[in-house]
């Protein structure tokens, strides 16, 4: 396997908002850049959450930890907080 994870991101539809971490700033500003001035709540509230690889796939949290291990990408297993699924805070 040639991939690697390269950040987090949300999945709703066939949209997909990529960043540093789910729902940061970065997420955020791109979530309102695309939101309708009416919409009160955040349509990206019920959004799946995972990760983009190297191509600009989106992967969910199990799928993008299977990469991650099978590629020997660097990881923090006690900061990520979890063996089977990933979390940004294991990645950097």
């Amino acid at each position: 396997m040639d991939n690697y994870i390269v950040c987090a991101a949300l999945r709703l539809g066939d949209t997909v908002i990529a960043g540093p971490r789910h729902f940061d700033s970065v997420m955020r500003s791109q979530i309102t850049a695309i939101m309708k001035p009416e919409d009160k709540k955040s349509i990206f509230a019920g959004a799946e959450q995972g990760f983009v690889d190297k191509y600009g796939d989106f992967w969910n949290r199990i799928d993008a930890m299977v990469i991650v291990l099978a590629n020997n990408q660097a990881i923090d297993l006690k900061r990520n907080g979890s063996k089977t699924e990933l979390f940004s805070e294991g990645l950097y």
